[in-house]
């Protein structure tokens, strides 16, 4: 909960400056009961037909560069205007890059980010899977604090989608969601 606390004090612009290559990520682990709790939820909000259950969300939904840069003009999503966040990346060479996301907050907001991803992985098989080295990398250089499971990959064979969330012991909720597929490091084949 104390990474959802600080993520709300530097989302609209995050000032996060990574420095992807030759550093060492950290990723913190979680019990077996947390994933599972975490699975459930994103089977909820990404596999099922049903009205999406806002509860399955923290009240500040993100979402990263990758998917925002796809969704941002599907009509439903145009109209409500989500908040702007961008994530500053140090590329490396005294180059900055700035990648832009969006910030969802409101019931109607969280509602349509999870139908307009939805429409997009329908009528494929989703895998969710744990994120692989290259996936932890690019997410690790867009985020302000450290990767703490349960932290999963939708993966459709097109697409690869992280979703991360946050856990008590009662339930897990999605605060960030990111398109992994979009994005690839200098010399790393983009896998």
């Amino acid at each position: 909960m104390n990474r959802y606390i600080f993520l709300l004090a530097v989302v609209v612009v995050t000032a996060y400056s990574a420095s992807v290559a030759g550093s060492e990520i950290v990723y913190n682990t979680t019990s077996a009961a947390s994933n599972e709790l975490a699975t459930q939820t994103a089977e909820r909000l990404f596999r099922s037909t049903d009205a999406v259950q806002l509860e399955d969300m923290v009240t500040r939904v993100i979402c990263g560069p990758g998917l925002w840069r796809m969704i941002k003009d599907a009509p439903r999503i145009a109209e409500l205007d989500p908040v702007s966040a961008t994530s500053v990346v140090d590329a490396g060479g005294g180059t900055i890059q700035e990648f832009e996301g969006a910030l969802f907050q409101t019931d109607d907001q969280r509602s349509a980010l999870i139908d307009v991803i939805r429409q997009i992985l329908s009528d494929t098989e989703i895998q969710i899977r744990k994120p692989n080295e290259h996936e932890l990398r690019i997410y690790w250089a867009l985020i302000p604090y450290d990767i703490a499971e349960p932290i999963f990959i939708l993966d459709n064979g097109e697409r690869r989608l992280l979703v991360d969330f946050v856990v008590d012991d009662e339930a897990a909720q999605l605060f960030w969601i990111g398109d992994m597929s979009q994005f690839g490091f200098r010399g790393d084949g983009g896998q």
